[in-house]
């Protein structure tokens, strides 16, 4: 079972949560507080720069939302959240980099 880190907080681990539901896909959530959960070695053994979102999949581990969406829509390609042509690809792309900063 997916295993997905997050604080209700983030912004960036809201994007996450959303395609996994909407992907309907089975996970557990672990919510961490960002008053030092994210500096204990456990979750540093997951992620060392100590940032969320993380997913856990098996004993692949992957951070950063915009990896993560990228490795759900590969794993988990219906439905797809993504579109075919390159413009259209681009334009996301550009969405998903402003909305990060």
């Amino acid at each position: 079972m997916l295993k997905f880190y997050y604080s209700r907080l983030s912004i960036n681990a809201r994007r996450v949560w959303v395609t996994l539901l909407e992907k309907n896909l089975e996970f557990e959530s672990i919510i961490l507080k960002l008053n030092g959960d994210q500096f204990q070695p456990d979750f540093l053994a997951l992620n060392p720069f100590h940032h969320i979102p993380v997913l856990v999949d098996g004993d692949f581990k992957v951070f950063e939302s915009l990896a993560i969406l990228d490795y759900l829509e590969a794993k988990y390609p219906s439905p797809s959240f993504m579109p075919t042509s390159p413009e259209d690809i681009a334009t996301v792309r550009m969405q998903e980099l402003i909305t990060i900063n």
